[in-house]
């Protein structure tokens, strides 16, 4: 049977939709998937078969084998969310626009960062865990009614046709209690569209978190009214630490280093910082391992592998 996180991507709907239509939380979904969960085993098994009988997904996809690693093996788990420095920052702000007790006078956040440092998986697991969150992608080629419609299917209810009715739709699924709005690839959106958003925030008093690229900040400047609702200074995702090359290969591949810097810095280097290099990197580095029979990371397997 295939993994909970390949099921969700062949039904190709989102984690929450999954969530909504089995009638479970979309955080013990993401707990399920990243396996963080008790018995996530016996769980995962019971979410992919309520995704058949619900028909989310084939019978014959779900029961694709995948690729079995012999005992004693080490294996690098792609399900595992690794809270890294930049993570907890993102987490905070989000947590922090969501709070009631703080302003709606500024309840824009801003995350900044280059592509390959986890900005989109770190804002999709915070949506995933709490139901107060909504994530939506803005695509290129979308009208502003466009985007608003996605953003009206995230809060379960049913697009309308013209820009009004959206509107409406969000302000009552925002009027009982507070909800974050997440727009990821934020640095694609129009300055016409980006100043809709902050009419949205102020018409509907609902926190908007914007997340892309640094070209996002020059357009924000160029727009004085929306830079000025801006939640305190902009998350900008930094390159991996020591810190979180040591989560990574802890919690990913089982593999502690701790009290081994000159291991964890070698690896950070490999990396330049990015956290997709530092996933593939470590594929490469344990299939040596696997190769030649070496459980142990040391600076000699890093140093064959130059």
């Amino acid at each position: 049977m295939i993994s909970l996180k390949q099921a969700i991507e062949k039904s190709g709907l989102s984690m929450n939709k999954v969530a909504d239509r089995l009638g479970i939380s979309a955080s013990q979904v993401s707990l399920v998937s990243s396996h963080n969960y008790s018995a996530w085993e016996d769980r995962e098994r019971e979410i992919i078969e309520g995704m058949v009988a619900n028909e989310l997904l084939l019978k014959e996809d779900a029961e694709l084998e995948i690729f079995a690693m012999p005992a004693g093996k080490l294996r690098v788990d792609p399900n595992k969310f690794i809270i890294t420095q930049n993570v907890m920052a993102i987490d905070t702000l989000a947590k922090d626009l969501l709070d009631p007790a703080t302003t709606l006078n500024a309840s824009i956040g801003v995350v900044m960062g280059h592509a390959g440092y986890g900005k989109t998986t770190s804002i999709q697991h915070f949506c995933a865990t709490n139901d107060r969150a909504i994530y939506t992608l803005f695509i290129e080629g979308y009208t502003l009614n466009m985007m608003m419609q996605s953003i009206v299917k995230e809060f379960r209810a049913i697009p309308g046709r013209s820009f009004s009715k959206n509107l409406e739709s969000i302000r009552t699924a925002t009027a009982v209690y507070r909800r974050l709005i997440v727009i990821d690839e934020a640095d694609r959106l129009p300055l016409r569209y980006l100043e809709s958003l902050r009419g949205l925030n102020e018409e509907c008093g609902v926190p908007i978190l914007l997340v892309g690229e640094h070209t996002l900040q020059s357009k924000m400047s160029s727009l004085p009214r929306l830079e000025s609702r801006v939640r305190g200074t902009p998350v900008v995702f930094s390159s991996l630490s020591l810190f979180d090359v040591g989560s990574f290969w802890k919690i990913a591949v089982g593999i502690s280093l701790d009290g081994q810097d000159q291991l964890k810095k070698m690896l950070l280097t490999r990396s330049r910082g990015d956290f997709r290099i530092l996933v593939n990197d470590a594929h490469r580095i344990v299939s040596a391992m696997n190769a030649s029979g070496k459980p142990t990371l040391t600076k000699e397997v890093l140093d064959a592998l130059k």
